[in-house]
């Protein structure tokens, strides 16, 4: 029995030790991790709207409007959507004549070597220029279409069109044709 409560007592003391340790390592790299999301955060706005020298939040972790001084440029968004594999988060931008900036895949678990192209210039750099209220694949509207889908990987590249019409949907109440709007 004393071998027992001696056996409890050390494993006790270790757990005590290690869970005092993670919290005081919680508690130093707390503040740094989240500057360090922020700096992240700020850079990949400023790769979709390279002209703005300033970001305004406008909803939380997914819509800011963007600045060079006084002078609002147009608006910065943050989606995620279902791709094939799992989530697809994307941001990207729309000037103030409701065309994209630029649009970038932060994160994916599409397919290696399908799927997983949606995130390289040759899909993403099609996107600028584009009126944001016209985007679509040529595979899916051959008349309308101006959107080359990624050989292979359909449904991430429909997920990465259909996350970008959805956030500008949700920020105009339904319209995407809008967003180029002033408010």
């Amino acid at each position: 029995m004393k071998d027992f409560i001696k056996l409890v007592g050390i494993l006790f003391i270790t757990g005590a030790i290690a869970a005092g340790s993670l919290s005081a390592v919680y508690q130093l790299t707390r503040e740094p991790i989240a500057e360090f999301a922020k700096q992240e955060k700020i850079v990949a706005l400023k790769e979709v709207f390279s002209s703005a020298k300033d970001f305004k939040e406008v909803r939380t972790e997914t819509m800011w409007e963007a600045y060079d001084g006084q002078t609002q440029l147009g608006r910065v968004f943050l989606t995620e959507t279902a791709g094939y594999g799992g989530p697809v988060k994307i941001v990207f931008g729309v000037n103030l004549q409701n065309e994209i900036t630029a649009v970038k895949i932060l994160s994916h678990t599409e397919t290696p070597g399908l799927g997983a192209k949606i995130a390289l210039p040759a899909f993403t750099a099609q996107f600028a220029g584009k009126k944001a209220d016209s985007l679509a694949l040529k595979k899916d509207n051959p008349a309308a279409g101006n959107l080359d889908a990624v050989t292979g990987a359909t449904i991430s590249s429909r997920a990465a069109v259909r996350g970008i019409i959805n956030a500008l949907k949700d920020s105009n109440n339904g319209n995407p044709a809008r967003e180029g709007s002033s408010k």
